[in-house]
Formats: C-alpha cells, sequence, structure tokens
C-alpha cells in the first residue's frame, strides 16, 4: 500500500495510463535498434537521415511473441 492506501492493482492501472511516451532522437550512423533495449512500449524514436526524405518516426510496439519492435508512425515520403 502507499500513503494513500490505494490498492497496488489500481496504482498499476494509473501508471500505465498516466504514461507519457518518450521520444528518443536517432542520428544516421547510429544503430537505431539499440534503442528497443531501452525504450518502453509507446516511445517515439525519430531517425533523422543527412537526406531530408529519409527521415521516420517510429512507435515502439510489442508484437504477438512478446518482442519489441517499430512501427512507422510518420514519414517523409508520407508528406510527398
Amino acid at each position: 500500500m502507499n500513503k494513500f492506501n490505494i490498492p497496488t492493482e489500481i496504482v498499476n492501472i494509473i501508471e500505465n495510463y498516466a504514461y507519457e511516451p518518450k521520444r528518443y532522437s536517432v542520428f544516421e550512423g547510429d544503430n537505431i535498434y539499440d534503442y528497443l533495449e531501452t525504450a518502453n512500449e509507446h516511445d517515439i524514436v525519430s531517425y533523422e537521415t543527412n537526406n531530408q526524405m529519409g527521415c521516420v518516426d517510429y512507435e515502439v510496439v510489442v508484437n504477438e511473441d512478446g518482442e519489441k519492435e517499430f512501427k512507422v508512425i510518420w514519414s517523409m515520403e508520407d508528406e510527398c
């Protein structure tokens, strides 16, 4: 229990829904897959390339096997 005597299950639900995704910036030449280890589900990883057309925003998602992977949520190609 916490200082307000809220049941642990309720606290866990609140923490899950109150989570604000973190944003990571990865630049060309860095390994984007290194961020799968540190990022949480729903975090956003922005891959910045030297070529504007290669810029992509990914959301970290968990697949049906329980493994983290990237899902494209925006790319510069979407703007063209």
